[in-house]
């Protein structure tokens, strides 16, 4: 399930502020904007696929913060990504409040909670376009 944030709620929010710090220090010679921001809800029973965000070279990046306020390792969840030959290379656990930054093109796969979980796995997806470098 997925819920669209509003551009206008990007604009005011202070937490988009804060992801724009990370994009800032982990690309610091680009600059993009905004084109997409929605909140994903994963629940244990749901099927997930790997996927790519962007095109390749295109330069988009997606920042995820991991919403939950709560999350315990035996709940599973973790964002897997993928390397060229479909060989899963790194796992990030949705501890509250991470924010990881990737480009677009890397393919990758939300995790699912276990039965375990007694919640809802939910990430706030902000998908930038590289509009230009930095100078």
């Amino acid at each position: 399930m997925v819920a669209e944030v509003p551009h206008a709620a990007v604009a005011l929010d202070p937490l988009f502020a804060i992801l724009n710090d990370v994009l800032a220090e982990a690309f610091p010679c680009e600059a993009f904007a905004p084109y997409r921001v929605y909140v994903n809800r994963i629940l244990p029973t749901d099927t997930t696929f790997p996927h790519r965000d962007s095109e390749p070279q295109s330069g988009d990046v997606t920042v995820l913060y991991y919403v939950n306020e709560q999350w315990m390792r035996e709940w599973g969840g973790e964002t897997i990504f993928f390397d060229d030959e479909g060989d899963a290379r790194i796992a990030i656990a949705p501890r509250p409040g991470r924010i990881v930054a990737f480009r677009g093109d890397l393919e990758h796969r939300v995790g699912v909670p276990t039965r375990l979980c007694t919640t809802d796995r939910l990430t706030l997806a902000y998908k930038v376009r590289r509009t230009e470098a930095r100078r």
